[in-house]
Parts: C-alpha cells; sequence; structure tokens
C-alpha cells in the first residue's frame, strides 16, 4: 500500500513541474464500520506549510484504495489553483 502511494505521488510530482509532492504519512482508520485509507501530503509550493489529506474507502485492494486516496488528497488543490 505505502508503495502504491509513494508511486502516485512521484507520478503527480512529475505531472505538476515547480511543485513538490511527497507522501507524508498513511493512516487505515476504522470508520462507520468501515476501513478507510488515510494520505497526508505537503501542499506544493506557497510560503505556508499545508498538508493535504484524502480519504479512500478500501474496496477492491488496499493498494488501489491508497492511489485514489492520493489523487483524492491532490484534487481540492489542482482545482483552486484553476
Amino acid at each position: 500500500m505505502e508503495a502504491a502511494a509513494r508511486a502516485a505521488a512521484a507520478c503527480l510530482d512529475d505531472l505538476l513541474p515547480d511543485n513538490s509532492i511527497a507522501l507524508e504519512g498513511a493512516q487505515i482508520i476504522d470508520a462507520f464500520d468501515r476501513k478507510i485509507r488515510a494520505r497526508r501530503l505537503p501542499r506544493p509550493g506557497g510560503r505556508e506549510a499545508q498538508l493535504l489529506t484524502g480519504t479512500c474507502e478500501i474496496r477492491e485492494s488496499a493498494e488501489r484504495s491508497a492511489v485514489l486516496a492520493v489523487l483524492d488528497a491532490t484534487n481540492r488543490w489542482v482545482d483552486a489553483r484553476r
């Protein structure tokens, strides 16, 4: 799971030049009788440190949910830049 999340973060880092995407932490959370994968990434660019968080319910595989949680964490940041 960790390797899948790090690979997703590395791909995003390549796609977003002049910005740094890196996985800072990961945790499985039990919520609402389900397992949820949570990711933390530092916000790319900017002076103020801000963490991006993303979640995804573990359904098909833990690796897939790890990648989707990374994408969830970056979606709000990308939308805000538009």
